[in-house]
């Protein structure tokens, strides 16, 4: 059993129609905690944002199941955010409009806001219960994971090695440390839509090398190529965040023991490849920085951070003053964006460190996977359309980019000029623009390269009638990729009847320019509950 904690922990997790993730995430908890023994278990509550009354009911049912298992969970649902909502004034709701979203007419906060107006809301259910703790609440800390997260470091055995708690109280000793941000390993935690050209490279690879391999005999595929490792070698838009790009294709890696050869690994991949659409990167996943339970007992060292992974990091109650911004215009990228606003509010308050979460964005190894913000399946079940997703990364991108920009002069201390935010604002969208041109071309190009590579009658694949579903379901990719990602295609043609328009430029403008009055706000209801709450303790 380890030793009583210092802190008590809030555990927040946002889900919207996702209940087999959810389970998975739970049970994670209790796996994590009985191997590492628990002081005192922690409090944990869903925020659920969902629309489906089967997933509703599922939640409830996972919450119950967890309560009686001796979780202390409760579920925050539509119901409890909208009496939240209702129980601010009229003055305070509107001026909180932008950060938490509006009530239903039936009294119910809306489903599927999003992520973003789902953690700010539980955030201000949290405030309400540590209104009356004065500085016993500076002894909570609340830890933000998402659904689709499990509690592991993707090291065996069950569990992890890594101790999360510890590690996080260990970390917050320092008095200094406001914000601290873990990692994921796992899935990567960005769009497929800025994953594409680096799919598209490892799969012209992994066919050069099937081509020259043995379809029965000595797989080639059980070592990660040289080329791997660089950071975010996932994204296609690395050199635009400071990283370097991949300058070589990332080899697939069979995990099959005995015998086989190159067959079985096409075979394999053919399985994976359009879970891509769901968020899967099957070559290049984030594979934990350490293999060993000796190294993992290295402790965790927290360094500057400027991002952060808003499904997985903690604040201390005073920091919930971080709301996460721009919540009603739904874009990707939200973390990010929050943590240039924390780097510049915070300095070294604001950390990160070798904290990861095991990250799943799909049910199995294959395709199947539940609901996702800005995603729409198709009724075939086929390739869904991935149009409002581009767009929400595309205008994250730009948000981002631009908050970056007004950071290095001072934002959010010093506000900018109008001017001078709609033109940095402008100046944002066309480099990104100009970004995502060259690589949806490139993408067309690659997808034309390997339907030849696919198709050629001389490939074994071709010769061999059992590779027929196989083959298929890669030409399904190609078919994916050029009905979302590449000029004239579906997803294209909205984005780009969106970067035509204004209305996001003016959105994103209007939103920057009302940061200060939203901060002001959330710091005014904070302070009227802690107020609230003395004059109830004097009574």
């Amino acid at each position: 059993m380890a030793d009583a904690r210092a802190y008590e922990f809030i555990i927040v997790i946002p889900v919207a129609d996702r209940p087999r993730m959810l389970a998975n995430c739970i049970d994670s908890l209790f796996i994590h905690l009985s191997a590492h023994g628990c002081a005192g278990n922690p409090r944990v509550i869903v925020a659920d944002d969902s629309a489906d009354r089967s997933s509703i009911t599922a939640h409830e049912g996972l919450v119950a199941s967890a309560q009686a298992r001796g979780l202390d969970a409760r579920r925050f649902g539509l119901r409890e955010q909208g009496e939240l909502i209702r129980g601010l004034s009229s003055g305070e709701r509107f001026s909180l409009s932008r950060i938490i979203g509006a009530v239903g007419a039936d009294g119910f906060a809306p489903p599927r806001k999003g992520a973003s107006i789902t953690r700010n809301l539980a955030s201000l259910s949290i405030l309400d219960e540590l209104a009356g703790a004065g500085a016993d609440a500076e002894k909570t800390l609340v830890w933000f994971v998402d659904s689709d997260e499990e509690f592991s470091d993707g090291v065996l055995p069950p569990g992890g090695f890594l101790n999360y708690f510890h590690e996080i109280e260990r970390i917050f000793a320092d008095p200094a440390i406001k914000v601290l941000t873990g990692k994921v390993v796992g899935d990567p935690p960005v769009s497929p839509s800025v994953m594409v050209n680096t799919m598209l490279d490892d799969l012209a690879g992994f066919l050069d090398r099937c081509a020259s391999a043995s379809p029965e005999y000595s797989c080639p595929f059980h070592e990660r190529s040289a080329a791997g490792g660089a950071s975010a070698e996932y994204n296609d838009m690395a050199d635009m965040f400071g990283y370097r790009r991949a300058s070589a294709p990332v080899q697939y890696v069979c995990r099959m023991d005995g015998d086989h050869g190159a067959r079985a690994a096409f075979a394999a991949l053919s399985g994976e490849i359009n879970g891509f659409f769901n968020g899967l990167h099957p070559t290049r996943g984030i594979s934990p920085s350490v293999r060993t339970g000796e190294i993992m007992a290295i402790p965790a060292r927290p360094a500057p951070a400027r991002t952060v992974y808003t499904g997985n990091y903690v604040v201390r109650a005073s920091s919930l003053r971080y709301f996460i911004p721009f919540a009603n215009l739904g874009l990707r990228m939200a973390g990010p964006v929050l943590g240039r606003i924390l780097r510049a509010c915070e300095g070294g308050g604001f950390v990160s460190a070798e904290l990861p979460l095991m990250h799943r964005r799909t049910l199995d190894c294959g395709r199947n996977a539940e609901y996702r913000r800005g995603v729409v399946e198709r009724e075939d079940g086929g390739i869904a359309c991935l149009s409002g997703e581009l767009r929400n990364q595309f205008w994250g991108d730009v948000m981002l980019f631009t908050v970056e920009r007004l950071a290095e002069s001072g934002f959010p201390s010093i506000q900018p000029d109008a001017e001078t935010l709609r033109r940095t604002i402008i100046e944002t969208r066309d480099r990104v623009w100009s970004a995502y041109e060259e690589r949806h071309s490139r993408a067309a190009g690659l997808v034309e390269a390997i339907g030849v590579k696919l198709d050629d009658p001389e490939a074994w694949w071709n010769r061999d009638e059992s590779l027929a579903r196989q083959v298929t379901r890669f030409r399904e990719f190609l078919c994916g990729v050029e009905r979302n990602f590449t000029p004239g295609s579906q997803g294209r043609l909205a984005l780009e009847k969106s970067v035509a328009s204004d209305d996001m430029p003016v959105a994103i403008a209007s939103a920057i320019e009302g940061y200060p009055a939203d901060m002001a706000a959330w710091e005014g209801v904070m302070a009227e509950k802690a107020k609230t709450a003395l004059q109830l303790l004097i009574r």
